[in-house]
């Protein structure tokens, strides 16, 4: 959290606090865990540790996270709340997010990371141990099938 804070700019502090951002960095480790070698020493633990808070940092600034601060933790979607008021913007994440984790998980990883995780093609490939060709390759087919979801599932509420 120190490591966060001492890099935080006015700006940043205005839009969210260190707490929220180190909490959302460690749900990045977390949720990666399960990829890295068995090998992997504490200096390189630590030293990826504190590059997913840079990515942190920087994504709070990006178009797409604007969220970081109310909670970064995924919540399972309310269709109740949202056909009773508003769709807000955590209403149409909540639902990507659903949608993307329907499809076959080579994609919905690929798709979760680029859409969700504002991950750039370049470091999901790093991550995932994939060329950058396939992975902008899996995102084009995830894109597709959730075109093809979408659209069936639009015809199937228009009738």
């Amino acid at each position: 959290m120190r490591f966060i804070a001492k890099r935080m700019g006015e700006a940043a502090k205005r839009l969210t606090e260190a707490e929220d951002l180190t909490q959302a960095a460690l749900l990045d480790l977390l949720e990666r865990m399960d990829r890295f070698p068995e090998d992997l020493d504490e200096t390189e633990f630590l030293a990826y540790s504190l590059q997913l808070g840079r990515w942190r940092l920087a994504s709070l600034f990006s178009r797409k996270r604007r969220d970081v601060g109310s909670s970064c933790a995924p919540e399972e979607a309310n269709p109740a709340a949202a056909q009773t008021g508003i769709v807000t913007r955590e209403d149409d994440r909540r639902w990507t997010r659903n949608l993307i984790d329907s499809l076959e998980s080579t994609y919905a990883t690929v798709m979760r990371y680029y859409h969700v995780d504002d991950l750039t093609v370049a470091e999901i490939a790093h991550n995932l141990d994939l060329s950058v060709d396939t992975v902008k390759q899996r995102l084009s087919r995830g894109r597709k099938m959730l075109r093809q979801k979408m659209s069936k599932e639009w015809s199937a509420r228009s009738r």
